[in-house]
């Protein structure tokens, strides 16, 4: 018993020492978002065109890194204006109803998770730029929205996202994503058996205090 408590402590002694020696800070995001939602019925079939459109992007975040490995993790706060323009007079069921073009706004707080890693080992030009990797899973919740009323939403959905960056004067940094969700964020109401499921393109500027 004994034997398991000192290992415990030295576990925690260990493990408090490497949380001192990281590193963190937090910063402020801004960027847009490039999103389609991909209308699919039973999985596989195309229900009508989705557009491209383009949304925006605040928020905050922190990170922390531990010196010697490059390696870290982040987390973010953010609010996303996300649109999307659905073609729903592509199908007779809308079309006979006289629905043509159909535009959604929703209004989604994010919160985004990240495993990062940073290539620091530049012989001192990591002081003006470095690259870094990232992803992690999202979690979203649907604060508001606004459409013609032909659409039945999810609260809470999921999604995954990957992307790389650079980060300049070690303060900025600028980084691309993206996005799949991982759940329905809304469907149908007149055919409930489909599902759009977001795919988006994040691109993201965080300034650093």
């Amino acid at each position: 018993m004994k034997r398991i408590f000192s290992i415990i402590v030295l576990l925690v002694a260990m493990a408090t020492s490497f949380t001192m020696s990281a590193e963190s800070r937090w910063g402020v995001v801004a960027g847009v978002n490039v999103n389609a939602f991909p209308a699919y019925q039973r999985g596989d079939y195309k229900l009508y065109d989705t557009s491209n459109t383009i949304g925006g992007t605040v928020g905050i975040n922190g990170e922390i890194f531990f010196p010697g490995i490059g390696m870290g993790v982040d987390a973010s706060l953010l609010y996303d204006f996300t649109p999307a323009t659905l073609q729903l007079g592509q199908r007779e069921i809308w079309a006979s109803q006289g629905i043509g073009e159909e535009k959604i706004k929703m209004h989604i707080l994010e919160i985004p998770l990240n495993l990062k890693y940073r290539y620091i080992n530049l012989n001192g030009i990591e002081n003006k730029i470095y690259p870094f990797v990232f992803g992690g899973p999202s979690i979203n919740f649907l604060l508001a929205h606004s459409d013609g009323g032909n659409m039945a939403y999810t609260t809470t959905s999921l999604g995954m996202h990957v992307g790389f960056g650079v980060e300049l004067m070690r303060k900025f940094q600028i980084s691309a994503s993206h996005e799949w969700g991982l759940s329905q964020q809304f469907k149908t109401i007149l055919l409930e058996d489909n599902a759009h499921k977001l795919r988006t393109w994040h691109i993201r500027c965080t300034y650093f205090f």
